[in-house]
């Protein structure tokens, strides 16, 4: 279902290629599918979503619990813009 979404949405699809850029490695499935629920769910944009990854990588942290968390909390935050 995911790489369904990602093959007929350019910005999912470049929202799976920045976060393997950014962490330096080829994503999960299931980290897939986080960052489709931190869109889908949270109401997330990938560019929120793909700063988020970016902060995550410079503080030495590439898991996904700890970027799924952070994203939870931006959504508590109402950050759901670059500006916030």
């Amino acid at each position: 279902e995911t790489i369904k979404r990602a093959a007929q949405n350019p910005a999912v699809q470049f929202l799976f290629n920045k976060a393997q850029e950014y962490l330096g490695r080829l994503i999960t499935p299931a980290e897939m599918a986080t960052l489709l629920w931190c869109h889908d769910h949270l109401g997330l944009p990938v560019e929120v979503i793909l700063h988020c990854i970016e902060y995550a990588v410079s503080q030495g942290k590439k898991g996904f619990s700890y970027i799924e968390k952070m994203c939870m909390e931006w959504a508590e935050n109402d950050i759901f813009t670059l500006e916030k």
